[in-house]
């Protein structure tokens, strides 16, 4: 016979079973949208991008005007899991980044494995340019885009495209104006070599 603390953990694990097979069916149709599997953070919060641009080109028509509006999303956060239609966009490319040097702060990853996450976070990055242009689209259509101001940003880099020293590493989380720019010019050059259409 199980002791009551033993009944508990016991219980327990029954519990979490149940929740594992409960979100295992609630996300199953979106197993072929995304092959590698739905983007998260903290180990189970999922977050389907597509669903937040659809609730926020549904509710900006219907706002009154004037307004300010701040949307943080989640993407392009790792684990980089982007839409199959992006899936495997730059597979092959011929890209190749600069090499960087090892560097204590770089934990060991080897540049191809820093290449490898590159390139899964820029087809993610074409997912999520994709799903911004659809804010634009929105914003055009409900005749609000030419007396509207949209600010993109984004609160870091990734390790990946950094240069392997203190002084750069230390500046991570203080050089937001320069991540756009980074992020346009590399997708545009791997545009070019892929000679694929962007985006749309």
């Amino acid at each position: 016979m199980l002791k009551k603390q033993d009944r508990g953990y016991a219980n327990s694990l029954f519990l979490s079973s149940l929740r594992d097979l409960y979100i295992k069916n609630k996300f199953a149709k979106y197993t072929e949208t995304y092959p590698r599997g739905l983007p998260f953070i903290l180990q189970d919060q999922y977050y389907i991008l597509e669903d937040a641009i659809d609730w926020i080109t549904t509710r900006l028509p219907e706002i009154p005007q004037p307004f300010l509006g701040y949307f943080h999303l989640l993407p392009p956060h790792e684990p980089y899991r982007t839409r199959i239609d992006f899936t495997d966009k730059f597979r092959g490319d011929n890209f190749r980044p600069i090499d960087k040097p090892g560097h204590l702060f770089s934990n060991g990853y080897s540049q191809q494995s820093l290449n490898e996450q590159r390139r899964l976070y820029d087809e993610y990055i074409l997912f999520v340019d994709h799903e911004f242009g659809w804010v634009l689209d929105s914003l055009e259509q409900a005749g609000v885009l030419d007396n509207t101001y949209v600010i993109f940003t984004a609160d870091h880099r990734e390790m990946f495209d950094l240069v392997n020293d203190p002084e750069e590493l230390m500046n991570v989380y203080t050089r937001k104006p320069e991540i756009a720019k980074i992020l346009r010019e590399e997708l545009e050059e791997r545009i070019i070599q892929a000679d694929k259409p962007y985006a749309k």
